[in-house]
């Protein structure tokens, strides 16, 4: 092995293990465990010892380095490749998302076309929600990771945004996708479940441009409900089953078809999916998931 590397190696491995594996760390995934995707801009599992995001510098060499959790256990400008700060390595320049690492170990987000990849650092600043890094989104970028079997499903993200659209969408485009989101006008909490037919949890309420805790759950049985900001805001039959559609990957940010109306835009935050129902734990996750990101009261 080539001396820098193995030096390089080194140091990310002893950064990761004394910033993440603290005797007094307890994060959302210890608590929750068996997440088949998390992805966050904090650190969510005490023995976590991997990157955070991948990010691509906007300049002439398209640089492009993974960066850990920093002394907080969060992404900051302090965080480190493992040689150098993100501060530092930055500079003045732009700064976007090629990788999500999930922290489950599988099913990183991924986005390979510069165009489309999320933006988290603007002329060398943090793009930031409530003091918190975010990665921002327009409406063009989206990234895509694995599909999994699941019995029942919950879904997670935080995040705010400044136009109608889906944050998360699993499935396929032909009769039989999940779409989960703001996706259309007055129909903020949003769930569809295809196959021949839609079951639309349908809020009716207008929360463009605030800062919101989405949550969607449904059991084996297909009954499901979905929460905004720890409220309830709809019940009812959420039959879409991954278990049966496990040939397309799960995209964050759009739908399949990708019309300009499925596209989200905004800043999120954090992102993740069980491939079973956490409603027993809804409110511990919500409670771990405010206290960091201070969403709401």
């Amino acid at each position: 092995m080539p001396l820098g590397i193995g030096i390089g190696n080194a140091i990310q491995w002893i950064a990761g293990v004394a910033a993440n594996q603290s005797s007094t760390f307890t994060g959302l995934l210890d608590l929750y465990p068996n997440a088949a995707a998390a992805y966050s801009v904090r650190l969510l599992k005490s023995d976590y010892t991997g990157p955070l995001v991948r990010i691509r510098k906007d300049t002439a060499g398209q640089q492009e380095k993974d960066f850990y959790p920093d002394e907080n256990k969060e992404l900051s400008l302090n965080s480190s490749d493992g040689v150098t700060t993100l501060g530092s390595w930055i500079g003045s320049n732009d700064g976007y998302v090629v990788t999500w690492h999930s922290q489950t170990g599988s099913n990183d987000a991924t986005q390979s076309s510069a165009s489309a990849q999320p933006q988290i650092i603007s002329a060398g600043s943090l793009i930031t929600e409530n003091s918190k890094a975010a990665l921002q989104t327009t409406g063009i970028e989206h990234m895509e990771f694995g599909t999994f079997a699941s019995n029942g499903m919950a879904l997670i993200a935080v995040g705010i945004n400044d136009g109608y659209g889906t944050i998360l969408s699993g499935g396929d485009d032909v009769g039989n996708r999940f779409d989960f989101g703001p996706r259309v006008t007055n129909s903020y909490r949003y769930f569809v479940a295809s196959g021949g037919s839609d079951d639309n949890l349908d809020s009716g309420t207008d929360t463009i441009n605030t800062y919101t805790l989405f949550e969607a759950y449904k059991n084996s049985l297909n009954s499901g409900a979905t929460y905004q900001n720890g409220s309830e805001i709809t019940s009812g039959v959420m039959a879409f089953d991954l278990q049966a559609y496990t040939s397309n990957n799960i995209i964050f940010g759009r739908t399949f078809g990708g019309s300009v109306s499925d596209k989200i835009s905004g800043k999120f935050q954090e992102i993740i999916i069980y491939p079973n129902d956490q409603t027993s734990n809804r409110t511990g996750i919500e409670t771990n998931i405010n206290d960091f990101f201070n969403i709401y009261i």
